[in-house]
């Protein structure tokens, strides 16, 4: 299923393959030989090697421009300097990665309708997790709120993004950010 859904998504697109991400040898005929640590295979990413392995190719200008010029390349800074970023720092494990939001077989473009981070999808992918009350327990105990993306449902914003489908109504990420989210 992750070789199906990456020939279709932005980087299977361009021609990036599965070792870029998650190493090994692609010459390798044999699977174990191609997937064995010591070939460099990484396996399933998660947490801070995640986000190094897209902040590898996102956060190098020279390399970005080949493919999307007008790309922003400082997402990682944003995220290490962000709620999530910071926690997982401090060890949370739970909080948002970059697959979080963008996926990760099956990546498609922000203007891509079903993105998850197109416009009118923002407020259910952040809701995939901040709508979960045992998510949002913090490992001391501490609750974060778990009703801004219900309320924001309610709004006259949600209203006209999803009804009148005005994409410059706000959405989460235009008041919490994006990437630096607050």
């Amino acid at each position: 299923a992750p070789v199906a859904a990456h020939k279709a998504d932005v980087h299977g697109q361009r021609g990036i393959t599965c070792v870029e991400c998650h190493g090994g040898d692609a010459a390798a005929a044999d699977k174990g030989k191609a997937m064995s640590a010591a070939a460099g295979f990484k396996g399933t990413l998660a947490g801070q090697v995640q986000v190094q392995a897209c902040a590898r190719c996102h956060g190098d200008a020279a390399y970005m421009r080949r493919f999307s010029p007008k790309q922003r390349v400082d997402q990682a800074v944003e995220y290490a300097a962000s709620a999530h970023g910071r926690r997982l720092a401090e060890g949370d494990t739970r909080v948002a990665t970059c697959v979080s939001c963008h996926g990760a077989h099956g990546v498609r473009s922000v203007s891509y309708a079903q993105s998850p981070v197109y416009a009118t999808n923002v407020a259910g992918t952040c809701g995939s997790c901040h709508t979960d009350a045992a998510r949002m327990t913090r490992a001391d105990g501490t609750k974060h709120p778990v009703t801004a993306v219900t309320e924001y449902g309610t709004s006259v914003h949600f209203d006209a993004l999803t009804k009148r489908r005005d994409l410059s109504a706000p959405t989460c990420n235009d008041c919490h950010g994006n990437h630096g989210a607050t």
